[in-house]
Parts: structure tokens; sequence; C-alpha cells
């Protein structure tokens, strides 16, 4: 219950600020539809509010218990991850070390191509955050002795003690003032509809790395047939582990 008291605390102050900034914003607007200039202004703050409100609502949807598993796709990870290179270096700057390793082999699995790309993003742009846009951070993908995938991102900040990394996971929790606290969550709401785990590993003065594992897939491209639904032991691979 006090987690579903934060998620919805935090849910209702970050959605009133965004409405607080589009309803200033359309009355001025309206007050003042004489002067381009500043309607044109008036009306980018608005839509991006918006914008903004659109983008928590879909990382908000991630949290249902029945996702869509038919946005499942096999792809290979490698190649989206090498596609984001561009997008996590620009999240980077110029102060952070930025790393990316991807397999010199074929690292097929099914999964959601949006989901992953927002798990990679919000895990990235965290670590960059926790190195206060100094260090390094690594962004590794590599096939796993079990014959899984693994995506896992490592800084080199402050790292995180024993009841900060038990609580890293929860909605809206986060020891940053200007974070939202959605970043561990939507990696995890990843791994959960891609029938894979999350775990979080850190220390105080020795960084941390979050690690995504999913199923390598290995059924042959073009192969016909509907997926089967996960069993209930694949489902509860998805439990984070901190």
């Amino acid at each position: 219950m006090a987690n579903v008291g934060r998620l919805a605390g935090g849910v209702t102050q970050d959605f009133a600020a965004l409405l607080n900034v589009m309803t200033s914003a359309l009355d001025m607007l309206l007050r003042h539809s004489d002067d381009p200039d500043r309607v044109r202004r008036l009306g980018q703050a608005a839509l991006t509010a918006g914008r903004r409100g659109e983008q928590m609502t879909r990382r908000l949807s991630a949290f249902s218990q029945d996702e869509d598993r038919t946005l499942l796709r096999r792809l290979d990870l490698g190649v989206l991850l090498a596609g984001l290179e561009g997008r996590l270096r620009q999240i980077a700057g110029p102060g952070v070390d930025l790393m990316i390793e991807t397999p010199n082999q074929p690292a097929p699995a099914r999964v959601d191509p949006v989901a992953f790309e927002a798990a990679v993003i919000a895990l990235t742009r965290n670590a960059v955050e926790a190195s206060n846009g100094a260090g390094s951070v690594a962004v590794r993908l590599a096939i796993a002795s079990a014959g899984d995938l693994r995506l896992s991102v490592r800084d080199s900040g402050p790292g995180m003690d024993s009841d900060t990394l038990r609580r890293a996971p929860e909605p809206f929790f986060t020891t940053r003032s200007d974070a939202a606290g959605l970043g561990l969550s939507q990696a995890f709401a990843f791994a959960r509809q891609a029938s894979g785990a999350l775990t979080v590993e850190s220390a105080p003065g020795e960084g941390a790395e979050v690690a995504i594992t999913v199923p390598l897939d290995l059924t042959p491209e073009g192969a016909a047939g509907a997926q089967p639904e996960p069993s209930p032991q694949e489902q509860t691979r998805a439990e984070p582990v901190v």
C-alpha cells in the first residue's frame, strides 16, 4: 500500500504541474491572441507540457500486469543497440566517457522495440545523472553462458547503500530532486514484458550496475505459428533482484 500511495502521489503531483502549465499557457494565449509571437511561444509551452504528459502515460502503462505481448517481435538487439549510439552519446554529453559494446554475432530476442529503446535510454540517463555528468558509463550487450541475452549499464557514480538499493526499482523513488524516478521502473517493465529479469548491483563508492536478461530466441527466422504465453515460472523471472 505504501508503494501504491507513493505512485499515486507522484502521478498526482507531476500531472498537476503539467496541467497547470497547459491551462496557464492556453489562458494567456486566449488573452493575447492578437500577438503572433506570444501565441507561438505559449502554444509551444502547452505542446511541450502535453507531450511530457503523453510520455508519462506511456511509461505508466508499462506497469500494467497485462502487457500487450502482440507487440513483441523477433529482433537483433545488437542492431537495435547500435542504432541508439548517437542518441546515447547525446545523453552522455562531452564529460562522460561512454562505452557501448555489442556482440559480434546475432543476438535475437522477442521484444517490443519501443520498450527496449525506452529502457536503454532510461538506464543510460540514470547512469549519466548518477555520475554527475562526469566519469564513465558502460552499456554492454552480451550473450550469457545460460543462453540469455544480458544488457547491462554500469556507471562510476557514488553507488547506493542497502536501503537505497532496495527501494531503487520503486516507481517515483529517486534521490534526485530533478528526476521523475521512473527509469528503473521502466526498465523493469520492459524485462517483465519480455519474460526476462532485472538485477541491480551497487555499493557505496563502487558505482552501480543495472542488468536486464531476456531469453535468446533461437527460433528459425520465418517460422510460422503464434508464440505461446509464458509459463508461471517464466513470469516470475521478471521479479527485480537487488
